[in-house]
């Protein structure tokens, strides 16, 4: 998927990936430039499609960027392994991974 979003003055975007197993999942995050302070809220953002379809990059279409522009949070959306590819539990050991990192 093609997304024009870029760094701004308001907007840091950021990959990192985080370990879930033997897997690394991606991880996109936004966050307000400058100085995120330590008690920022932040927001796990699952993207939609059941768990099958879908990816971390449709934060883009979301309120995402509103949550990180107004209220200062970091939002952290993983590229969490989808069903077609990987059998249940997968893509909640990856979330489960990405909310750790997140609290971390």
């Amino acid at each position: 998927m093609y997304t024009n979003l870029k760094p701004s003055a308001e907007l840091a975007v950021r990959h990192e990936s985080v370990r879930a197993g033997s897997h690394r999942v991606p991880l996109l995050v936004l966050s307000a430039n400058g100085q995120t302070p330590w008690n920022a809220p932040g927001v796990l953002w699952l993207h939609g499609g059941g768990y099958f379809l879908g990816l971390k990059e449709m934060v883009y279409m979301s309120r995402a960027v509103d949550l990180v522009t107004k209220f200062g949070a970091v939002v952290v959306a993983p590229g969490y392994r989808l069903a077609f590819q990987s059998p249940y539990p997968a893509a909640l050991d990856d979330c489960s991974a990405a909310l750790a990192w997140l609290a971390d």
